[in-house]
């Protein structure tokens, strides 16, 4: 009998283990490479923006202790990622991540951005985010960007449902067309964030609140003209 509960205390204790490591606990698998966080990647075009970005002492890799110093992912002046933005989580400390590709030469032209998926849930420290031109991201949960204060979406032209969390005060956005639906965990309907544009959704577009809030969106200029609805 003794025998027996062990074995049992065992599978309880692999199961256990098993769960802490699958991709919704929050944990990370270890590195195909422990030296280099580039190796998670699977766009040779991001990673080597990050080779050329973060490699500070020039190894041919980017550490972990490299990519714990970054704060800020920018794509400022050069074209878009064709691909996917896989290894992104392994900037834990990233604050700010910047889709706005474009170049001063051609008259502000944004190059667009291919990606189909963007998971941030493990960049918890994010606090502002900008999307321009996404032509291929259909979904974007920032639920659990607790940090998250601010962000910019225009041009994403098939995003259908953005779920936004609760610390958000800042938000523009325009040429959405597909936008069907906003989780927005926000107490306090966020302001506009950027002085030259404004939160110009699909009419059409349902944006679900606190319910102790909806009024509050209802009221707010930026919002009142979608249709408000209370969280379940």
């Amino acid at each position: 009998m003794k025998k027996l509960w062990l074995v049992g205390l065992v599978a309880v204790i692999l199961c256990n283990c098993s769960k802490e490591n699958d991709g919704n606990s929050g944990s990370l698998p270890p590195l195909p490479d422990p030296d280099d966080v580039c190796s998670a990647m699977d766009n040779i075009e991001f990673m080597n923006f990050c080779y050329e970005k973060f490699d500070a002492n020039k190894d041919g890799k980017v550490s972990v202790r490299e990519a714990e110093a970054v704060r800020e992912i920018d794509f400022d002046y050069g074209e878009g990622v064709s691909g996917s933005l896989k290894g992104i989580e392994r900037f834990p400390n990233l604050e700010r991540l910047d889709c706005r590709s474009y170049n001063l030469g051609s008259g502000d032209r944004y190059y667009p951005f291919s990606f189909v998926k963007l998971d941030l849930r493990y960049n918890k420290m994010l606090k502002c985010l900008w999307l321009h031109t996404c032509l291929n991201l259909v979904t974007l949960d920032l639920s659990r960007n607790i940090m998250l204060e601010e962000i910019q979406v225009y041009e994403c032209n098939v995003l259908n449902t953005l779920i936004l969390p609760e610390n958000l005060k800042k938000i523009s956005g325009s040429d959405c067309p597909k936008l069907q639906k906003i989780i927005c965990y926000a107490k306090n309907p966020p302001k506009d964030s950027d002085p030259y544009y404004y939160l110009r959704f699909p009419e059409e577009c349902v944006v679900y609140v606190p319910a102790s809030s909806v009024e509050a969106y209802k009221t707010t200029t930026l919002w009142m003209k979608l249709d408000i609805r209370p969280l379940n």
